[in-house]
């Protein structure tokens, strides 16, 4: 009866809630993460039952109730949630998804109740526990020297959840000028935490006695921080040889009048040359900031520590020393910090994305590890494992290899990231993409490149700095080195077979060349080991597969093949881009946000587990990685060309798939002027891919060389519609076989690219408009279909045609239903729905369309389309017939057009499948006949299913018939009376 009362009850909350007005106030909760705490909601009027919601009473269920003195609730008895007799609730070993809006619902009677909503934050303490200043111990107060005209300071806090905003007051100062900058505020999404940094620049406007006073406050609402606000002092001594005061002016000076008037004019002479200094000291510096833009940069990569002190002799090389070389170099990097993977929008913060991956390590011809230590690298399968690895980072040769979008440009500018951060820096990172850059060049040239002009800077210095440094030369794109370094540039003493001899790191002897230029370039390091370079210093390459024969980077060797993402990964994958494009759209409420990012983290793993089209591209990384941003781009709003895209449709889907690689290829290059290139090798790959379907094409590399060219050849593969493969072709033979080297073969990275091109771009001559009647004649395979599909979704000009076979041959009418659902043009729908509609058969006039492959997600997509076209221009057609690989379930949610007879074939039909069925029918524009064939019943329906199917069917006329053989006019059927709800024998009238 209690549970009775409370169901009444809960239907009058809308009702009572209007006469009722909040007497219960729950404060907003702190609680650290790993922590406990019980929540304790306050009222002025006894509260008889409790109930406790995570989010609002509309959107979940109790997840802890106390009813009639009993406890329950969705989370009872779990390991986190408790409820005691007065009502409250505790949390217990706190974890971050514990952090939402709660909802506290008190309910004095029957009917009258109270609730309250509160935000639970789950907290995480910063590191250090206040904020630090640059040069400071941290929670102290300080004072530095300022020996420099000009400088800056940083505060941070990191390590904190929720974020702490910090801000600069400055108390006083006398002598020296500031400006503030906007705090830099960085996910850390590995710790769920949060970095805040601010930067404050200082220029001293006197030459001498300065003082000032700052403060770097951080609002600290959480109270997580032991002290929130750290004194920096800022001072200048007096300078030496001041000129006395007159109180301390020797006796006797006052007396000689020509005396003081020379030392007086000499001071005057002084400060007006101190003046012009200061002027033009200062015009000077102007001058090299407006050319070098040297504006500090805000985009979430910097630390706020990576200003360069400039100062230039012009025309003479300068004086560079390790700290402003490797300033230098991290505000280079910071251009690396940020990915765009669709090109709408705007660049990404690698940290925001960045996933671990699952690779495989192994060792060629290098002797650096012990047989445990070998043995350890390659137990490694993940990316986690093999960072962590000290064996790994001790390294001095690696190499990268994966395929395209397997993450290798990513993981590398995940390093730039994490070194640029990195404070104190324990090497130097020289970081190269290696497409276009002259290999012969000196590294330490390279470097100089990367470094301001105005530096000026020594490359002697630049060359001494690196060997006696730790250095990782980090170099990504081997696959597209634009100079052959295959060439032989080193000399030396020469064995008997013409190898060369050097030392590796652990001295022993190997057959590598040894180089006795003194600028050790690219070529050097790719090449191996060098007279001129320290052990400590370390080279890492990206590549796609290279070809042992030939490759520019010879073992020795730690090689990592990285094979991929496991289903961890993808699902921490899908939810970080998820949050990114949803908090970039939203405003910061964290309940409606959360859950925001679960239905959208939810939909795009149900369209990777369920949709028929997109598991054809989720075992590829590149497109999958594609398809998660496009799909959550599209239903977060964040992308405005996405939000409208039908990506139910395949011609749709790839189009955006394969814009977004061109794009992609672009930004890489920067160069927009290759579009034209690119549109160019659509339309040719659009003829080979035609001539493929025709076998008439071979797959050898030298035949694509012809075809193409081979300027458009590596185009084709650096974007992704081509890819090298083992796999050839003999035109003569008109078989497929396997060649010897991965290298040797090319073909469509995926086989719906082929497909997609050949069906937009094929000719329209009267040749291969003969080849493709003839072609469809012999194929109707899946590959056919799509292929037909891509022609109907371009609208190219031959589907007048098609659309022709097609009606002749009615045997196809599925495949004909799913390339209508491509076609955009809906007068061309429309004009083929009619021609369908007065299609004739030996049935009489109209088809009888027979529904299959209905377990697919793609056609039922395509039927539900079919039928709301059929529906929008009101045309009739003869008979509907639906079998066994329909699920009902599917069935019910269409809206079927005016027919004369919708007919079940070879279903199992239960009770409640017959009454959902007739009740769905109910709805419909009702058919003359409705008709199971070979379908199996229940033996007799339940009197409640009777009364539904009675009341559903009420003033309707449906003749409603079944039979053991397929539609025979004249012949004995059962025939279903809805007023009684049994089955009678009828001979089937020939109208039927």
């Amino acid at each position: 009866m209690g549970s009775l009362n409370r169901i009444i009850g809960a239907c009058l909350i809308v009702i009572s809630g209007i006469y009722t007005h909040a007497d219960i106030y729950c404060p907003n909760i702190y609680i650290a993460r790993g922590g406990s705490r019980v929540i304790n909601c306050l009222s002025n009027r006894k509260i008889k039952d409790f109930y406790w919601y995570r989010g609002t009473t509309s959107t979940s269920r109790p997840i802890l109730g106390l009813q009639d003195g009993r406890k329950g609730g969705t989370e009872y008895g779990g390991e986190h949630f408790n409820i005691f007799e007065n009502g409250s609730m505790s949390l217990e070993n706190v974890k971050i998804e514990h952090e939402s809006y709660y909802t506290f619902v008190g309910y004095y009677d029957l009917i009258h109740f109270d609730n309250a909503t509160f935000l639970v934050t789950v907290t995480i303490s910063p590191d250090p526990r206040c904020p630090v200043i640059t040069g400071c111990r941290p929670c102290e107060v300080c004072t530095i020297d300022a020996p420099k005209k000009s400088d800056s300071v940083t505060c941070r806090v990191t390590g904190a959840r929720p974020l702490i905003p910090l801000s600069w007051n400055i108390t006083s100062q006398s002598g020296i000028s500031f400006v503030q900058y906007d705090a830099i505020e960085q996910s850390n999404e590995d710790m769920d935490s949060w970095d805040t940094y601010i930067s404050l620049d200082y220029e001293l406007t006197e030459p001498c006695g300065v003082i000032a006073e700052v403060q770097c406050i951080a609002e600290d609402v959480a109270e997580l921080t032991s002290s929130n606000k750290v004194t920096l002092g800022i001072t200048n001594e007096l300078c030496n040889g001041t000129t006395p005061t007159p109180d301390a002016a020797p006796a006797g000076f006052g007396s000689n009048l020509l005396v003081l008037t020379i030392v007086l004019l000499v001071v005057v002479i002084i400060i007006c040359f101190l003046i012009g200094c200061y002027k033009y000291y200062r015009r000077q510096k102007k001058g090299r900031a407006k050319s070098m833009n040297v504006a500090p940069q805000r985009d979430g990569c910097a630390t706020g520590e990576t200003d360069v002190p400039l100062l230039t002799n012009k025309g003479k090389p300068r004086k560079v020393n390790k700290e402003v070389l490797v300033k230098a170099l991290a505000l280079f990097y910071e251009k690396f910090c940020s990915l765009k993977p669709l090109p709408w929008g705007e660049p990404i913060p690698i940290s925001a994305l960045y996933s671990d991956f699952q690779c495989l390590v192994t060792q060629l011809q290098s002797a650096e590890y012990t047989t445990e230590e070998s043995q350890d690298l390659e137990k490694i399968t993940s990316s986690e494992d093999l960072f962590a690895s000290i064996g790994f980072k001790h390294a001095s040769r690696v190499i990268f290899i994966a395929d395209l979008g397997y993450g290798k440009t990513t993981m590398t500018q995940q390093v730039v990231q994490q070194w640029i951060k990195e404070d104190p820096k324990n090497f130097i990172l020289i970081y190269i993409q290696l497409k276009e850059v002259d290999a012969y060049k000196s590294i330490a040239a390279l470097v100089n490149d990367m470094l301001p002009s105005s530096m000026n800077a020594n490359l002697d210095d630049i060359e001494k700095i690196l060997e006696d440094s730790n250095v990782l030369v980090l170099l990504d794109g081997l696959d597209e080195l634009s100079m052959s370094v295959a060439k032989d540039v080193c000399e030396g003493e020469k064995f008997d077979d013409g190898s060369r001899m050097v030392k590796s790191n652990n001295a022993k002897e190997m057959r590598h060349p040894e180089c006795v230029s003194d600028h050790v370039t690219m070529v050097d390091l790719l090449k191996g080991n060098c007279r001129n370079l320290k052990s400590q210093i370390r080279v890492w390459v990206t590549s796609r597969e290279v070809d042992d024969m030939e490759t520019p980077f010879p073992p020795p060797y730690v090689k990592i093949k990285m094979t991929g993402f496991s289903k961890y990964q993808v699902n921490a994958y899908i939810r970080k881009t998820c949050q990114y494009y949803i908090h970039s759209v939203k405003e910061s409420n964290a309940e409606t946000t959360e859950a925001t990012i679960a239905h959208v983290v939810k939909k795009v793993r149900d369209i990777l587990d369920k949709d028929d089209i997109i598991r054809e591209f989720v075992n590829t990384p590149l497109l999958l990685v594609l398809i998660i941003h496009i799909l959550t781009a599209k239903f977060a709003g964040a992308v405005k060309d996405l939000i409208d895209l039908k990506l139910t449709k395949l011609t749709t889907l790839i189009r955006t798939i394969i814009s977004c690689l061109e794009s992609r290829y672009v930004q890489k290059v920067h160069d927009e002027s290759i579009r034209l290139k690119i549109e160019r090798l659509e339309k040719q790959l659009g003829e080979i891919a035609w001539r493929q379907k025709l076998e008439i094409t071979n797959y050898d590399r030298k035949g694509w060389d012809k075809l193409l060219g081979t300027e458009y050849v590596n185009i084709g593969i650096s974007i992704g519609l081509l890819r090298l493969s083992k796999q050839i072709s003999n035109s003569n033979l008109q078989m497929r076989q396997l060649a010897f080297s991965s290298f040797t073969g090319i073909e469509f990275y995926h086989q719906y690219f082929l497909e997609y091109l050949a069906g937009q771009y094929f000719s329209t001559e009267e040749t291969a408009m003969k080849d493709l009647e003839k072609f469809l004649e012999e194929n109707t395979d899946d590959k056919t279909i799509r292929f037909l599909q891509f022609m109907f979704g371009s609208g190219h000009p031959a589907v007048k045609k098609v659309s022709q076979m097609f009606l002749k041959d009615q045997k196809m009418w599925n495949n004909f239903i799913d390339c209508i659902y491509e076609t955009e043009d809906q007068e061309k729908v429309k004009s083929y729905l009619e021609k369908m509609s007065r299609t004739e058969n030996w049935f009489g006039k109209g088809p009888v369309v027979n529904f299959k492959y209905l377990d697919r997600k793609y056609h039922q997509n395509a039927v539900t389309a079919f039928c709301e076209s059929f529906n929008r221009f009101n045309i009739p057609i003869r008979a509907f017939m639906f079998s066994q690989d329909c699920p009902l379930k599917y069935l019910t949610t269409l809206n079927i057009p005016q027919l004369k007879r919708l007919e079940l074939f070879e279903m199992h039909i239960s009770d409640e499948d017959f009454v959902s069925i007739l009740e769905w029918l109910s709805r419909q524009k009702l058919p003359k006949t409705f008709q199971f064939t070979k379908c199996k019943f229940e033996e007799k329906l339940s009197e409640d299913s009777k009364q539904n199917i009675k009341t559903s069917m009420e003033g309707k006329t449906l003749n409603i018939y079944r039979n053991k053989t397929k539609s025979q006019m004249g012949i004995f059927v059962d025939y279903f009376n809805v007023e009684k709800g049994e089955w009678t024998r009828k001979l089937l009238p020939k109208n039927q």
